[in-house]
């Protein structure tokens, strides 16, 4: 069966040229609706002179007896791509696995005549049919707007038929020349040509916006482009996207690798997917930089009801890697800088499935690494000068209670990288029959991973059930601080809301971090609210009263839920209030719940303060710690009031319970004084009393007599509690302020404003070609260089970033050097 190139609705998409032509184009392809046993309406197919780019379906199981007609996984299908007898690809999903299952695929044509007539032959294979069909491929010319798609002289674009021409060119650069509305455009989004299926080239926005992009009906990689490669794009507005795909979806782009994003803003975008979300991308890899970016929009993530076998039950498909901004980061190398973004993120119900089908009794729908800027960062990248707004929504679907792990309100995974001046004001919302563990307003869990001069506030509101499973590791700022970790200069402000709607244990929640493993703390302002309370039928949206709930709460702590090895606290300020309401708790302490006996724990310059409330029956409670192995305490100040409701195990001003081997000789206390407001019960023995008033804890006279450095530590007004100094994190109104220099031969400068410190980012953006030379940002005052701000030595990476007390005047200006030549200035 043939059928003529036609055009989808009103409007045509047009395509790409053919060689020794000018440049040229094919639309969209209407194809038969029963051709290979299966609904082919949505086919489109698009021409190039290398390539031709088509949208597929994949059927999936269509057995009318399954629990889920039309949703499943693939059925080993495959499309084969024919010129003649020519044999030019396939796509592939041979494994039956569903992230597997190609809906685009990009055929190389390898100077194969397509003139007009050319018949291009599709061949469908389900293993249950090998039906083929036709299409003649109808040419027109379409021409750019000007340009030769050099550096210097761009191919210019107008139009939505040129836009999508992009597809068609590797190595080019391109530029808008006006606003693009693709409304009433199912978008195919673009992709290299030939054997790469990723697009390789220069786009250039010049400050207009492409308005009304929607993608939806593939499999992966959606988005105005699908996959990215030694790429650089910039001063570019995305406006109204409307993305849809399961797997590596967003508005830009669905994968990168290689290049640089600069000066974008992505505004009121909406973004669907399962694995790999975010409003900018799906996911990146490999050096790639992103500097200046704004984004506004919602990220609607969404399992999928995939399977129905002979057990008589469906399985699901479900969230990993999802963020505000881009899903999976898999960095090697990746900067990120002047990040502003405002993200709604809200779990979907299940897609696919019915209130008829079934799942097994003990299943659940897990929601896996989802931050409000990246759901999961790999190592070597840096994230600078950020300002986030999220509100991440863990809705349980009607059918199915949610297992939610690595929830973070910027990162939900993190490992070796650092993230420096980060504002983040962050909510994590779950509510139902569901558990959540490792959660944190800052990060769901980090490794490796070096936090600095950033502040969050953070807001976690959590209903957590399931029968015989448990919750933990939830904390204000971290989940979980996995081994060799490290944060300073950093402030949590925080409410943490846990109401527990079955019988269900949860423990390691602390008012900074749930859990710690040999990390490095200095320089921290935490601030926190932490309830726990079991339902009582008023104080959940279930409705649900538990009654005599047997499993454990244990291991809460206002700073600290649980401790492990070769950790060090110094200089901390810790205001906690925790307060446990319903049945007995343990191990529970105004800084720390729990710590290990592997080795000692060192707290130096620390002062905690607070309240701690827990109801009767409860063991090992005190105002410090309440299980404790062998510790070191050296200027430490107490001031945690206990309401302790009758309980009497193993209660203490200072700990609780202290542990360890020797136990007392392998503990050492100076300098460390408890006003816990507790009187004078017996502490453990052989711990020494170390009491002071309040009135003498906020004495100058007092804290310099004990050894409390008030000139470099602490801040402190006599007659107040002392307080810890820490740098200011990035302003609230920085991005707004910083200044953009054009870009010449693809480099750029970028200022931030002026922080409270006096200090300022300097950020410059430079082209791969430069990346391994040695770069210099200076100063010119009057024809003169005044003040070198930075050298670089590159390494490979174009993009580089620094801070700077230097005072800039309104008439200086701003240069980079290479080698001593002139590369890009920026006049303030």
């Amino acid at each position: 069966m043939k059928r003529i190139i036609g055009k989808i609705g009103a409007s045509a998409i047009l395509l790409s040229s053919l060689v020794g032509m000018a440049p040229a184009s094919a639309e969209v392809a209407i194809l038969p609706t029963n051709a290979n046993g299966t609904d082919n309406s949505g086919i489109t197919a698009m021409l190039c002179d290398n390539a031709v780019h088509l949208r597929l379906p994949v059927p999936q199981n269509t057995d009318p007896d399954a629990l889920v007609p039309g949703s499943g996984l693939f059925s080993s299908y495959e499309w084969e791509v024919y010129l003649g007898e020519q044999f030019l690809g396939s796509s592939n999903t041979a494994d039956n696995s569903y992230d597997d299952a190609d809906t685009t695929l990009s055929v190389g044509l390898e100077g194969a005549d397509v003139s007009s007539g050319a018949t291009l032959t599709l061949v469908g294979n389900n293993n249950n049919t090998n039906d083929a069909f036709d299409l003649d491929l109808d040419v027109m010319d379409v021409d750019f707007a000007g340009g030769s798609g050099t550096p210097a002289d761009p191919y210019l674009v107008s139009n939505a038929a040129q836009l999508n021409m992009l597809r068609c060119f590797d190595n080019k650069h391109f530029a808008l020349t006006r606003d693009i509305d693709l409304a009433g455009n199912q978008w195919l989004p673009i992709n290299g040509q030939g054997s790469s299926s990723s697009w390789r080239g220069a786009f250039d926005g010049r400050g207009f916006e492409i308005k009304n992009l929607t993608v939806t009906d593939i499999q992966s990689e959606a988005g105005l482009f699908g996959d990215l490669r030694n790429y650089a794009i910039k001063n570019l507005t995305l406006r109204n996207a409307n993305i849809k795909s399961d797997n590596d979806a967003g508005a830009l782009f669905g994968e990168a690798r290689y290049g640089s994003i600069s000066d974008l803003k992505i505004l009121n975008a909406t973004v669907r997917g399962r694995d790999d979300v975010g409003l900018m991308g799906g996911s990146s890899d490999y050096r790639s930089n992103f500097n200046n970016i704004t984004a506004r929009g919602d990220v609607l993530p969404y399992a999928i009801a995939h399977y129905a076998g002979d057990e008589g039950y469906v399985e699901t498909m479900d969230i990993r890697d999802v963020g505000g901004l881009l899903g999976y980061d898999d960095a090697d190398g990746s900067n990120w800088s002047f990040l502003d973004v405002n993200v709604d993120i809200t779990v979907q119900e299940i897609d696919g499935y019915s209130s008829e089908q079934l799942f097994y009794e003990w299943d659940s729908v897990s929601h896996d690494q989802i931050g409000g800027l990246v759901g999961q960062s790999g190592e070597s990248a840096s994230y600078q000068d950020v300002i986030l707004k999220a509100r991440i929504t863990l809705s349980d679907s009607s059918a199915l209670p949610s297992s939610a792990y690595k929830i973070g309100g910027v990162f939900g995974d993190a490992e070796e990288s650092f993230a420096d001046r980060v504002n983040a004001t962050v909510s994590i919302t779950d509510k139902g029959l569901g558990i959540t563990s490792y959660a944190g307003g800052f990060v769901g869990e980090y490794a490796s991973f070096v936090i600095s001069n950033s502040k969050v506030t953070s807001i976690l509101d959590l209903e957590l059930g399931r029968l015989n499973d448990s919750s933990h590791r939830i904390g204000g700022f971290a989940g979980v601080a996995g081994s060799d970790n490290g944060a300073h200069d950093v402030e949590s402000v925080s409410t943490i809301n846990i109401v527990r709607v079955a019988d269900s244990e949860i423990y390691n929640v602390g008012g900074f971090n749930g859990y710690d493993d040999e990390g490095n703390y200095r320089r921290i302002k935490s601030n926190v609210n932490l309830t726990i309370a079991d339902a009582n039928g008023t104080n959940n949206s279930l409705g649900v009263t538990l009654t005599e709930p047997g499993a454990p709460v244990r291991n809460i702590g206002g700073f600290i839920g649980h401790r492990d090895s070769n950790i060090s606290y110094s200089g901390i300020a810790s205001v906690a209030n925790v307060k446990i309401e319903g049945a007995p708790a343990s191990e529970v302490g105004g800084f720390y719940g729990y710590t290990s006996d592997s080795s000692g724990t060192s707290v130096r310059d620390v002062v905690s303060r607070g309240s701690v409330t827990v109801p009767a029956g409860s063991n090992a409670v005190a105002a410090f710690g309440g299980y404790s192995g062998s510790v070191r305490l050296d200027s430490v100040l107490i001031s945690t009031k206990l309401n302790l409701n009758g309980s009497t195990e193993n209660v203490g001003t200072l700990f609780g319970e202290l542990s360890g081997e020797g136990t007392v000789p392998e503990s050492r206390f100076f300098n460390s004084y408890v006003n816990s407001g507790l009187g004078n019960p017996a502490d453990v023995e052989g711990v020494p009393t170390l009491r002071a008033t309040a009135k003498k804890m906020k004495s100058a006279k007092f804290l310099k007599a004990n050894g409390f450095d008030l000139d470099r530590t602490f801040l402190h007004q006599d007659g107040q509690w002392p307080t810890i100094r820490v740098s200011e994190p990035f302003g609230a109104s920085s991005v707004s302020n910083i200044r953009q220099g054009r870009t010449n031969k693809d480099t750029s400068i970028s200022v931030g404003a002026v922080s409270k410190d006096g200090s300022r980012s300097f950020f410059v953006n430079m082209p791969n070609a430069n990346a391994r030379q040695v770069a210099t940002l200076v100063v010119i005052r009057n024809g003169k260089v005044v003040k070198q701000i930075h050298t670089a030595a590159l390494n490979g990476v174009g993009n580089w970033s620094t801070t700077s007390k230097y005072k800039l005047r309104s008439s200086d200006v701003l240069r980079v050097e290479i080698g001593g030549k002139k590369v890009r200035t920026l006049s303030l």
